[in-house]
């Protein structure tokens, strides 16, 4: 596999352009907010994007939902849900509009309790817009939370997208896959989400300093102070108060879906709780080396709290032993990365690049114009769009 020349490059965007609904599989490992720019840029392309999430989750929202049902966390899919929808329609963006909607910071927890009342029985400003199907589905969904909500939980700052998720979590026998198709078909979702796996676990962390941590809200210097040392070895735990040891295997429909993609991207993002948070489940490594696509790795632009200490060589390293590594097993490099895609002319980055080690390893470095005026200090995603389209 080789980048296109421009010529080629733009004609082959240019049919996708024309045809998005036969565009690429192009499949992230991912979560958080990082790539929901690009995950719009590239709806304009293809309807095929394949986006794989952690549901690990211990902070915000998606906690307290978490401690109240003992579910997967779905913060991240809702926001993924959010960006792949079809905004082009006035009745999805009236979905959306829901979907994104945040309830009051408030005191009076009986008006939030009446807010989702109003909002489940279609009285609800933004549902009164909707059709009446797509009402009475966001309604059962609601129903369904409502009924087994405990009189304690706090609806204080509550995303609705989330209770939504939540609610067709509880109604479908407790399938994330279930809840994930019925508010695909609300927002006429194009591409796919899909959790990694299909048990709730947490992301853990034992650090340099022989600390270990265990919820991923502990990691990312977001909702607790920062790291002040290193990541040395990410893991699973079956519980957030204590580790315990479980099985996570990567579920069936995430193993078909990442052996169907015509490329595979590990994205800018929180490099443990978005990227390597994916690569934990057992299968994962497997079933990315048993397929032939091009691999691609881009950095992230200026510093994230989870690379504390972290020179190039070294996360490029805690990269392939992940991707590499699945118990006893091995897998050669080359079969799972194959690209690291670059901007040094505009883009800022927290380390040097370490070529000679690259191209030890195999690697061959993209450097493109990725970053804009506009865009900095992050990349563009029209162009990291077309730079990652050219490679399929």
């Amino acid at each position: 596999m080789t980048l296109l020349t421009d010529s080629l490059r733009n004609s082959q965007i240019s049919r996708y352009l024309a045809a998005p609904e036969c565009g690429p599989r192009l499949l992230f490992f991912s979560g958080g907010s990082a790539i929901s720019g690009l995950s719009r840029q590239l709806k304009a392309y293809s309807h095929n994007t394949i986006h794989l999430l952690t549901t690990f989750d211990s902070g915000g929202s998606s906690a307290a939902l978490r401690d109240a049902f003992a579910m997967p966390a779905v913060g991240d899919l809702r926001n993924r849900l959010l960006a792949l929808a079809n905004e082009s329609s006035a009745g999805y963006a009236g979905a959306c509009a829901l979907f994104g909607l945040r309830l009051a910071r408030t005191n009076e927890a009986n008006n939030l309790f009446a807010t989702v009342l109003d909002i489940a029985a279609g009285n609800h400003p933004l549902v009164s817009a909707l059709t009446p199907d797509m009402r009475s589905v966001i309604g059962t969904q609601l129903d369904t939370l409502l009924q087994k909500l405990p009189a304690s939980f706090d609806l204080e700052g509550a995303s609705v997208g989330n209770l939504i998720l939540a609610g067709s979590f509880l109604k479908h026998s407790e399938s994330l896959d279930a809840a994930l198709s019925v508010c695909s078909s609300l927002l006429d979702v194009q591409g796919t989400i899909q959790a990694v796996v299909d048990d709730h676990g947490h992301l853990g962390a034992e650090l340099d300093d022989g600390r270990v941590l265990i919820g991923q809200h502990l990691l990312t210097g977001k909702e607790s102070s920062p790291l002040t040392a290193p990541i040395r070895r990410a893991f699973l735990s079956k519980t957030v108060s204590h580790f315990e040891p479980g099985a996570f295997p990567v579920s069936s429909k995430s193993c078909a879906l990442i052996q169907s993609a015509d490329l595979i991207c590990y994205p800018p993002g929180s490099f443990y709780s978005s990227v390597i948070a994916n690569l934990l489940s057992s299968g994962v490594s497997t079933a990315i080396s048993e397929n032939p696509c091009p691999k691609v790795f881009i950095p992230n632009l200026g510093s994230d709290p989870e690379q504390i200490g972290m020179d190039f060589s070294r996360l490029i390293q805690t990269l392939c032993q992940y991707l590499q590594d699945e118990g006893e097993q091995r897998h050669p490099l080359s079969s799972v990365l194959n690209y690291l895609l670059v901007d040094t002319a505009h883009g800022r980055y927290p380390f040097d690049i370490d070529y000679p080690l690259l191209a030890s390893l195999g690697v061959r470095v993209l450097d493109l114009p990725l970053v804009t005026e506009a865009s900095a200090p992050y990349y563009d995603d029209h162009l990291l769009s077309c730079a990652l389209l050219s490679l399929t």
